[in-house]
């Protein structure tokens, strides 16, 4: 099991994404891990930038999400 740590706009705005997806309770990214073979199917739809909003991703990232998390699920794959 790869542990992978990101860090970047993108990276970062998945995670919140999913942070505010999944319900999670608190409104810090600090410390917050989610297994990303359950969220596979989530990062498979940002970048095919399927229903952005509805998947809370912010609207400022719109223009760029899809490259950023394209790229971020290729390095993924390669580890």
């Amino acid at each position: 099991c790869a542990l992978a740590v990101a860090i970047g706009g993108s990276a970062r705005a998945l995670s919140k994404a999913i942070m505010r997806y999944s319900n999670y309770p608190l409104d810090k990214l600090h410390a917050f891990e989610y297994e990303l073979k359950d969220y596979d199917w989530f990062m498979q739809k940002v970048i095919a930038g399927e229903s952005l909003k509805e998947l809370f991703i912010s609207t400022d990232r719109f223009d760029t999400i899809k490259e950023g998390i394209l790229i971020f699920d290729m390095i993924l794959k390669f580890i």
